[in-house]
């Protein structure tokens, strides 16, 4: 990125993704990307090494009930119990994920907005930032229940839609 003039944007799909790495690095925007990125990663970490404790000592108590007849069936059971543990955990973790970034997700657009646009990086302060974040989380609820409500039309319509 040159320094003199405002930064090119991307021909096509790659270069999109390779653009917003270099915006990253940008002093304004870098912390509306890394400060989520790393709540997520610290409470993300925290439940899958407690989901793999509780795995397993459940396959323990699986392997004490199966008996030395069926020891065998735990080989099995442990790959699909980690890949069934993997895919659910990933989609638990983007669906918080896009809950806890959601009160920086508007003031990144505006950065990177502000920023393409050649305007002036005004820096607010944490408070701008800690005073969003109860308005914004209720928004990202208030989605969240409206889509619960429509699936569960969506699937009492099809109980009764015969197949």
């Amino acid at each position: 990125m040159n320094n003199n003039s405002k930064p090119h944007l991307a021909n096509g799909g790659a270069g999109y993704f390779i653009k917003g790495f270099e915006l990253i690095r940008t002093p304004g925007i870098r912390r509306f990307v890394f400060i989520p990125l790393s709540v997520n990663l610290v409470l993300f970490s925290y439940a899958f090494y407690y989901m793999f404790l509780q795995l397993e000592s459940y396959m323990l108590t699986l392997e004490d009930w199966l008996g030395d007849s069926f020891s065998w069936l735990s080989n099995f059971i442990w790959p699909l119990a980690v890949l069934f543990i993997l895919v659910v955990f990933s989609f638990i973790f983007s669906s918080v994920a896009n809950w806890l970034a959601a009160p920086f997700n508007g003031l990144l657009s505006e950065k990177v907005e502000a920023l393409l646009t050649d305007q002036p990086l005004h820096e607010g302060s944490a408070f701008d930032v800690v005073k969003d974040i109860p308005r914004t989380l209720s928004r990202e609820v208030s989605n969240w229940v409206i889509i619960c409500h429509v699936q569960r039309g969506f699937f009492y319509f099809i109980g009764f839609y015969p197949l």
